[in-house]
């Protein structure tokens, strides 16, 4: 999807796209947020919320801090370009782990 944009592609092309990526997008939450509620401790919960955010996020100032100088001296494009590929990678190594795509629903207790 953000390929497709930094590729230049049409407005009728990107927001089909950008729909369904909010749409997996917020699958995901809600899935994630059921799993850590079934299976963490409750009185636990809270803390591995709190590790969960703070590692989500620790990175995205020096991706900010980055994206600006590479952005003039590559071109925005490019930039865009790699790093959509690169975070699709990742995100496609977390699929790797056969626990991750056979997750089940817990019973309720």
């Amino acid at each position: 999807m953000t390929v497709a944009f930094a590729a230049g592609a049409p407005l009728p092309v990107l927001v089909p796209l950008f729909v369904a990526a909010g749409v997996g997008l917020s699958l995901f939450g809600i899935w994630w947020d059921t799993a850590l509620a079934e299976r963490v401790p409750p009185h636990t919960l809270s803390r591995v919320s709190a590790y969960d955010w703070m590692g989500s996020l620790a990175l995205l100032p020096v991706g900010y801090l980055l994206a600006g100088p590479l952005g003039e001296a590559l071109g925005s494009g490019l930039v865009l370009g790699v790093g959509s590929v690169l975070a699709t990678l990742v995100l496609a190594g977390g699929l790797a782990v056969r626990e991750t795509w056979t997750l089940r629903r817990l019973e309720p207790v």
